[in-house]
């Protein structure tokens, strides 16, 4: 019983990353295809928001970029990528629930 409990658990986690994984695939496209050009552009690094192809801007942290996203798109997935950060490198990932509280 217990282990038919942790495969079906185990089956759900490998979806649940599989589905967030493909959910921002054109976010991260475009965020590949302008990376170069925001490294040079801020050489000091920063954090972008990107909805689909539209990009939003470039914010010094992370809770401007995210308090900005929200503002303009609402509580909808949209992507805040570090500017430096390697593509390849998951050991960063950070997630957030839906409620998020700003004081």
């Amino acid at each position: 019983m217990l282990w038919g409990v942790y495969s079906f658990f185990c089956i759900f986690v490998l979806r649940l990353l599989f589905k967030k994984k493909n959910m921002f695939e054109k976010e991260l496209q475009k965020f590949k295809e302008i990376q170069e050009h925001l490294k040079n552009e801020y050489p000091n690094g920063g954090y972008v928001v990107i909805k689909g192809d539209e990009v939003l801007g470039v914010w010094f942290n992370r809770l401007d970029a995210l308090k900005e996203g929200l503002a303009k798109y609402g509580n909808v997935p949209f992507l805040v990528k570090e500017i430096r950060e390697n593509l390849d490198d998951i050991s960063n990932v950070i997630n957030f629930s839906r409620d998020i509280q700003f004081a």
